[in-house]
């Protein structure tokens, strides 16, 4: 028995009891058997997910097909003044104001232009289209294969993030201690097929 209370212990110990209580409701409420330890720590990813707002496929392509917004502009109260300043100008004047504000805004960290933009509610739909070589390379002209292209890898990054988010602290410590071993060794091998090769 005591073995078993350490399993429990070994998979959920990271997470915290509200967590931990959320995540036994929401398995209990299904009308399973008792849960195992693994069990337990999938319904607590399953409620992170919902929590973390990641959007449905469709609705992330949704998002993609709308993404083009105007956003407006931002000014902090100096750039409010030197655009106050554009108005009401004529001719050089005008050209002199307008200048001051854009070598303004190009400086300050709290103003923005305003204009067309992507928006996306969720920073996954954002990297999918960044990593499929953004919208303008997405849409094709061909709905269906968009669509479905966009899905697929977006089915793949959520499905990795969420990996990467559940990996209990001691995978997560292994994973990184290993990495840089990996990749020395890809390395090594690497540099001995080039050589077998030449």
């Amino acid at each position: 028995m005591e073995q078993v209370g350490a399993s429990y212990l070994l998979v959920l110990e990271d997470l915290g009891s509200d967590e931990l209580k959320a995540a036994a409701a929401h398995y209990l409420s299904t009308g399973r058997f008792f849960p195992t330890p693994g069990d337990l720590r999938s319904a607590a990813m399953d409620l992170r997910r919902i929590s973390f707002g990641i959007p449905a496929p469709l609705e992330a392509w949704a998002q993609v097909q709308n993404a083009l917004r105007h956003v407006p502009g931002v000014a902090c109260e100096v750039g409010q003044r030197l655009l106050d300043a554009c108005a009401g100008k004529a001719d050089r004047a005008y050209y002199d104001a307008v200048n001051a504000h854009g070598a303004h805004e190009d400086v300050c960290d709290d103003c923005r232009r305003g204009g067309y933009r992507e928006v996306y509610s969720h920073e996954l739909v954002e990297r999918t289209v960044r990593l499929l070589g953004g919208r303008e390379a997405l849409m094709t002209g061909n709905p269906a294969a968009d669509r479905k292209q966009f899905i697929d890898a977006y089915r793949e990054i959520v499905d990795r993030e969420l990996e990467r988010l559940s990996l209990l602290p001691e995978v997560q410590k292994f994973l990184e201690q290993h990495q840089g071993a990996n990749a020395r060794l890809r390395m090594a091998d690497l540099a001995r097929k080039l050589t077998v090769e030449a």
